[in-house]
């Protein structure tokens, strides 16, 4: 059912409420007081009016349908109140009706009215308290009938009397307890309102507390959250910082501690700041050096003021380079190499200059030394073969633009072969000095003078004309002849053949003069010896080709004969005793029964096109041997000196490419050994043939290494296994503490690239243990092993190719 939430809707429902209760009350009171009258002869109509109450209480039994639409709200109070006041009134007219009948025996009238009163009116007043308008209804007629039924008869008119005053408090009560009841049940209604409101209230409350603190609980860990990141930022700028400040002092170290001479120099020339270091270095103090300009630092001010103009007259971040002398405070002069940069200008700062100088005094001078070791032969002094092609050559390129009349002389010892072998090297070695000698007393200051191996020495005449040359190497070849050697008590008689060529704007190519001086220098060994021979300009190319057919002939024999070999000779590593390498030497089995050195043989084929079939049996052969040879381990190699001449032809690339296809298994057991002079000269064309073997595994040794630093640019960029040392280096090395130094600043800049070094002809045990302590262990020379003569099968003859 549903609830009321009206005052007077809920008063009158509880009319309705206390029906059952009226209607019982009614019929038994009816009952009650019919048969009281029943007892009265007078009162003859009480069935009658009994019946007449019934029926009327009965008619309002349909009040209950109208009490539940009510609850279901589906009536209003109104007309529910209104049907329950008629029901009143009929209810009221009834009893009322029954005073118009009763005689007016004021006895029997007043027993009527009190039980009326008693039973009826005052239960009904107390029933239809709740509604003043039911009670009004119920009571009115009563009072009315009575008051106008005995007012006007002198013993009922205090009956009327008490009637209408009994009535009218009756009345009044319940009009009073009416409005007392409607204000208790909005009271009630205005509790249940404010209870509803205030659970709800304290719902909203809790709900609200309750999202609080959730809110406070998201919050707290929020902030507790926010706090660990400020926290952890905290620590971390705290480490940032504490970075910060050790990069700075280690940048502070850095600086002041850097092995160069830092310094800051303003638009106007002053130092404004120094490395302690360059300070120190320079022998002033801070205070000293930044009152100076940079130029007072400097022998040469002028170029110190071009520099920096320069520089400030450039970008930002723009830099300069160049050399420049500084004088320390003692005075002392040094080079430096000086980099300098404009630094960007600030709003605090206007345009710097950041200037970095570097001593390289020392290597300056060790560059000019190892220079001049380079391009000497260390027994005569003379130029060596590197030097004498390099000056060879710009003569040449100087005589095509410019003109002139020059001559080349190629000197080849008589015998000289006979006197090492019967007195030894150290008496042929006695000989070339002499003649070295004899040279340079002869010659004039402008000749070239080169030894180029062994027995075979060149003269370069420059601005000579070929009669003016022949007087000169007249009075040489008398001088020579005129030697005087006697050792162990034998007599050597020395003499030489000389070969003289013409070097003129007409010349075609250098090697042209190069053959033609060798022809020549044949011509008089096929004339008797110790004479000179010139070429006829005519007849040149028939004396070459006459002087090619010997040399090729001579090649032919060899291999015909089964007289070309190779020896091995042994790479050892001086700490382990381990022999893992061996570098294989061309020999020709002379008419002697001895073994004699092809490096004359093998010059003079490169000058006359052979050398690409000498280099292709040379592969072939040591392939041959690996394979076949059960004496080599598994595990050692064979290097091949490889001639730059056969390298620039593109067939034999191919041909070497094809015999490594064809024996790839070996390959990796073969190293190239390409000289340092050779790849400085043509080193595009040989890192493109050391590119195609080097996919089969082919090692790549820098033989002669250490001439020029330039060579050290190659080691990385051809992949380079092994460097074997200028012999030069070596030889030096026990004699002269300069020798050591070079060799020693050439160790330890090979050593940073990690490529092995090989000692290469070591001579002695002396040499081998000073080697020992520079740190190179690999050696290779006649104190370690001797080469080893490894009998080959002859290959079909060589023929020219060029």
């Amino acid at each position: 059912m549903n609830k009321l939430t009206n005052a007077h809707a809920i008063r009158i429902a509880s009319l309705y409420q206390h029906l059952t209760g009226n209607l019982i009350a009614t019929i038994a009171t009816s009952l009650l007081l019919a048969f009281y009258l029943s007892e009265i002869a007078e009162v003859s109509f009480a069935k009658h009016w009994l019946f007449a109450i019934v029926s009327v209480t009965l008619l309002r039994i349909p009040l209950f349908r109208i009490y539940r639409r009510l609850m279901k709200q589906q009536i209003s109070a109104e007309k529910a109140a209104a049907a329950f006041g008629v029901g009143a009134l009929f209810a009221g007219l009834c009893w009322g009706g029954a005073f118009l009948v009763v005689p007016v025996n004021i006895t029997l009238a007043t027993t009527y009215v009190a039980i009326t009163v008693a039973c009826v009116m005052a239960l009904t007043c107390n029933t239809y308290q709740a509604s003043s308008s039911a009670v009004i209804a119920f009571n009115l007629p009563i009072v009315c009938i009575v008051v106008s039924r005995f007012a006007f008869s002198e013993q009922g008119k205090i009956l009327a009397i008490g009637v209408l005053i009994y009535g009218a408090l009756l009345t009044f009560n319940a009009l009073q307890t009416a409005r007392r009841i409607q204000r208790e049940i909005e009271l009630q209604l205005n509790n249940a309102i404010l209870i509803e409101d205030l659970a709800e209230q304290k719902t909203k409350s809790e709900n609200l507390n309750f999202e609080l603190e959730t809110k406070v609980q998201q919050r707290t860990q929020s902030l507790n959250g926010l706090n660990n990141e400020l926290r952890e930022e905290i620590i971390e700028r705290q480490h940032v910082e504490d970075e910060l400040l050790a990069s700075e002092a280690r940048f502070r170290s850095l600086y002041h501690e850097h092995p160069s001479i830092l310094l800051t120099v303003d638009s106007s020339g002053f130092v404004t700041n120094i490395n302690d270091y360059g300070a120190n270095y320079l022998g002033y103090t801070h205070s000293t050096i930044l009152r100076k300009k940079f130029s007072e630092l400097s022998t040469a001010a002028a170029e110190v003021n071009v520099l920096l103009s320069t520089i400030l007259g450039k970008e930002s971040l723009s830099e300069a380079r160049g050399r420049l002398e500084l004088v320390k405070a003692t005075g002392e002069i040094i080079t430096t190499q000086v980099t300098a940069r404009k630094v960007v200008s600030t709003a605090y700062e206007p345009d710097r200059i950041l200037v970095v100088c570097e001593d390289v005094t020392e290597i300056d001078l060790l560059q000019q030394k190892l220079a001049y070791h380079a391009s000497r032969d260390t027994l005569t002094a003379l130029y060596n073969r590197r030097e004498f092609e390099t000056r060879f050559s710009q003569l040449f390129e100087r005589t095509k633009r410019h003109g002139g009349e020059h001559v080349l002389c190629f000197i080849d010892l008589d015998r000289f072969k006979l006197i090492n072998d019967t007195s030894g090297h150290i008496a042929g070695d006695e000989i070339l000095k002499s003649i070295s000698e004899a040279m340079k007393t002869c010659m004039r200051q402008t000749d070239v003078l080169a030894r180029l191996g062994g027995d075979e020495f060149a003269i370069i005449m420059e601005e000579t004309s070929l009669e003016d040359a022949k007087q000169i190497i007249e009075r040489l070849r008398s001088e020579i002849e005129n030697i005087e050697c006697v050792w162990d008590g034998v007599h050597h008689q020395i003499s030489a053949c000389f070969g003289l060529a013409e070097l003129g704007p007409k010349t075609e190519s250098m090697d042209d003069v190069m053959r033609d001086a060798d022809a020549a220098c044949y011509l008089a060994k096929t004339s008797g010896r110790n004479c000179i021979r010139t070429v006829d300009a005519n007849n040149s190319k028939l004396h070459r080709s006459a002087s090619e057919r010997g040399c090729s002939s001579k090649l032919n024999d060899a291999v015909e004969q089964g007289r070309l070999f190779l020896a091995l000779q042994p790479v050892v590593n001086s700490n382990t005793g381990v022999t893992d390498q061996y570098e294989a030497l061309l020999r020709i089995d002379d008419d002697a029964g001895g073994f004699s050195d092809a490096h004359l043989l093998v010059s003079a084929a490169e000058r006359f096109g052979l050398i690409k079939n000498i280099d292709k049996w040379v592969f072939e052969t040591a392939l041959e041997m690996l394979e076949k040879d059960n004496r080599f381990s598994s595990d050692e190699q064979i290097s091949l000196n490889v001639s730059a001449v056969s390298i620039t032809d593109d067939n034999f690339t191919e041909d070497i490419c094809a015999m490594l296809r064809k024996r790839r298994h070996l390959a990796p057991r073969i190293c190239v050994e390409i000289r340092e002079v050779d790849i400085l000269r043509s080193g595009e064309v040989i890192s493109k043939f050391l590119g195609e073997i080097n996919r089969f595994g082919v090692k790549v040794i820098i033989d002669d290494f250490g001439t020029s630093f330039a060579g050290f640019k190659y080691l990385e960029k051809l992949s380079v296994d092994f460097v074997k040392l200028d012999p030069v280096l070596i030889e030096g090395l026990d004699r002269n503490q300069f020798s050591q130094e070079i060799l020693s600043a050439i160790i330890e800049l090979t050593r940073r690239t990690e490529v092995t070094m090989i000692a290469k002809g070591v001579s002695n045990d002396r040499l081998a243990e000073r080697l020992n302590i520079l740190g190179i262990e690999r050696m290779q020379g006649f104190a370690i092993g001797i080469p080893s003569n490894v009998l080959s099968n002859s290959v079909a003859s060589l023929q020219a190719t060029g």
